[in-house]
């Protein structure tokens, strides 16, 4: 039985990856139609709409008052995607990431900081409504930042074409998209609930591992896609969103829903450790050399590998 829910959690993270893929075209589309700059058109589409997997799951999870889920997800996703994805990423270029820019090196270090925010909020075991509120307002002071430093920074570029025609087609196809999207997630956090009971292991390590690895796939997908098409900066950016989306509104959303105090403290702590040290590894490696280098990539990769054994260890 546990393995038959196991293939169902993995069955259903698919579909919530491909429901999620539609509804980033949607994004695209809209942002197009709306004459957005393509900065901001990347931001969005890319590192916001990536962790839509991680919202709706983590609003299902708040909803049916499994908090441990919620943090499990939020934590385990985004060492994911500073270790393993951003590993990988470096590896499989045939280039460096070049991190020279100096949007780009201001987004490495303020995103570091926006992670970190929650966390220290959470070291007394409890996340309120108003902790929830503090956390989610840094996400809308980060975005006009953005705006204010893309304007400063980046000359404005050519607007693609989004055709009045194609309206229709696209916001059907982004409500579809959507039913399929909080339908898939409703299923994984009760397939979730039951492996953890069947196998008698903590919530949080089914969202540390398990709903993390799954939930992260987009970011995987469209980073590697990226390192095909040699454009670094999408992959960097499409990092710094995710981290930002799921450590400020993600996260203060989740909380604001169903504010919750922490369970399995010493598993919490010990994924802490390892989230501030991805968080110090990306920075010193993205701002030390203006540069990701391969071998920083495998001691990234080799850093998800430690926090995997450590972490089932203490658990």
């Amino acid at each position: 039985m546990p393995l038959f829910y196991i293939f169902l959690i993995f069955i259903f993270c698919f579909v919530l990856v491909k429901s999620a893929d539609a509804v980033i075209k949607t994004l695209i589309y809209f942002a197009n139609y709306f004459k957005l700059s393509k900065f901001i058109t990347a931001f969005i589409a890319i590192g916001i709409a990536t962790s839509l997997p991680e919202l709706i799951v983590n609003i299902s999870s708040s909803i049916h008052n499994f908090p441990s889920l919620i943090l499990g997800n939020i934590i385990g996703s985004n060492i994911a995607d500073i270790t393993l994805i951003l590993g990988l990423s470096i590896l499989l270029s045939s280039y460096s990431l070049n991190t020279e820019e100096r949007l780009t090196q201001k987004n490495i270090f303020y995103s570091a900081l926006l992670v970190l925010y929650p966390i220290i909020l959470s070291l007394d075991k409890n996340l309120s409504r108003f902790d929830g509120l503090l956390i989610l307002l840094l996400f809308p002071i980060y975005l006009l930042f953005l705006i204010y430093q893309q304007k400063k920074l980046l000359p404005l570029k050519e607007k693609e074409r989004a055709y009045k025609k194609d309206v229709k087609k696209y916001l059907l196809l982004g409500l579809i998209s959507l039913f399929v999207l909080l339908l898939s997630a409703e299923l994984i956090v009760r397939f979730s609930a039951l492996l953890a009971y069947q196998i008698k292991i903590p919530l949080i390590i089914v969202g540390l591992f398990l709903l993390a690895l799954g939930t992260s796939l987009p970011e995987l997908a469209l980073s590697l896609r990226s390192v095909k098409a040699k454009t670094p900066e999408i992959i960097l950016g499409n990092l710094a969103g995710s981290l930002v989306a799921n450590s400020t509104f993600i996260l203060g959303l989740s909380i604001i829903i169903s504010p919750f105090q922490i369970k399995d403290f010493p598993i919490f702590l010990v994924s802490v450790a390892f989230m501030v040290g991805s968080l110090f590894l990306y920075t010193f490696f993205g701002l030390r050399g203006k540069r990701f280098r391969k071998k920083e990539g495998l001691v990234l990769i080799l850093f998800y590998v430690a926090f995997i054994i450590i972490q089932n260890l203490v658990s």
